[in-house]
């Protein structure tokens, strides 16, 4: 099982160090899931748009669930 990245910035030299690393990593996760959740709702305006009525975008392209572990 690989490690957490808790438990890798935890084994950090500095707590400085892995504060921020946590800070960071963090932040990222907090942006791609604001980018999901726009592709999400961008598939679903496109699915509900009558001049676009021969694809599935949400079925195409909505990403699948998170599964990082902090």
């Amino acid at each position: 099982m690989p490690e957490s990245i808790k438990q890798r910035s935890n084994a950090m030299a500095s707590h400085r160090d892995a504060e921020a690393v946590r800070f960071l990593i963090s932040a990222l996760r907090a942006d791609v899931a604001a980018l999901r959740t726009a592709l999400i709702a961008t598939n679903a305006k496109l699915d509900n748009d009558a001049g676009v009525t021969d694809t599935n975008y949400g079925a195409l392209n909505n990403p699948p669930a998170l599964t990082t572990n902090l």
